[in-house]
């Protein structure tokens, strides 16, 4: 996805085996993405970008900075620019 507000916006899809709520996704995924981004330093949970007033439910900072916006089995992808 293109860089949103100076945001780079990706989607993470909890499919197959057992579905995992919100809360099982967001304890998880920082250890994950800070073992699978290259640079990464550190993770922010609901990192906002005042100038474009958009937010992340993650956010990986490092060599750059990457968002992430939990969805799971309940949600929606309408609030997704």
């Amino acid at each position: 996805m293109p860089p949103v507000g100076g945001l780079r916006i990706s989607c993470v899809a909890v499919a197959g085996g057992e579905e995992m709520n919100e809360a099982e996704v967001r304890d998880a995924l920082p250890t994950h993405l800070l073992a699978a981004i290259v640079g990464a330093e550190v993770t922010v949970d609901e990192f906002w970008v005042p100038r474009s007033n958009e937010r992340a439910d993650i956010a990986v900072l490092g060599r750059q900075m990457d968002g992430f916006e939990i969805k799971t089995h309940r949600d929606t992808l309408r609030r997704i620019p």
